[in-house]
């Protein structure tokens, strides 16, 4: 269910494996993050990230109304649908939870700044499923009875043993920006 999709990228989060983004915060912290989930939940802050000046090829975004364990507990709810919030981190996320187009984390937020509203249903699921369905900024594909399925490898790292060793492995198909699948129909390959 959702709690394992969200351990598994919260793993992804925290080995750094894939990461393509640096989060600023305040203090001149930075955090490492994957462009693609930021990107699927919380689609508003996609405007926000820009090409990293110092590193060629990764993206940054400013987060400097955050804290480092601000930016901590932001990305552990991006990645998770989840985080641990007192009264003073609800106050310090909830404004960037609304301009970032996280409606659920927002209702986290003010219920827990003592407002009646239940935070809504968890959407993790639903937004790396749209994610998929778009396939923007895809850094892989699958070509599965000849139709191009355009993916992420942090996302399906996260789920799959398999396919992370490979891409962190020597192994020249690791390289391949398109591997094909055979023996499995579409529909079971999604």
């Amino acid at each position: 269910g959702i709690n394992k999709l969200g351990d598994s990228l919260r793993e992804t989060l925290h080995s750094g494996t894939f990461v393509d983004m640096t989060v600023r915060v305040a203090g001149d912290q930075s955090l490492k993050a994957h462009r693609c989930i930021v990107v699927a939940r919380c689609p508003a802050l996609a405007a926000r990230i820009v090409p990293d000046p110092t590193d060629a090829g990764r993206w940054q975004l400013d987060l400097p109304s955050l804290d480092a364990d601000g930016g901590a507990s932001f990305l552990e709810y991006v990645y998770t649908d989840r985080c641990a919030l007192t009264p003073e981190r609800a106050g310090q996320l909830a404004p960037l939870a609304w301009a970032a187009g996280c409606p659920r984390l927002h209702a986290m937020c003010v219920h827990k700044l003592g407002a009646p509203a239940a935070p809504p249903r968890p959407s993790l699921t639903a937004d790396l499923l749209s994610l998929l369905e778009r396939g923007e900024n895809a850094d892989i594909a699958f070509r599965v009875e000849g139709r191009s399925i355009r993916a992420h490898k942090a996302v399906v790292g996260a789920r799959c043993d398999y396919y992370r060793s490979m891409w962190l492995s020597s192994w020249k198909e690791s390289a391949n920006a398109v591997l094909d699948v055979p023996d499995v129909t579409h529909d079971v390959f999604l």
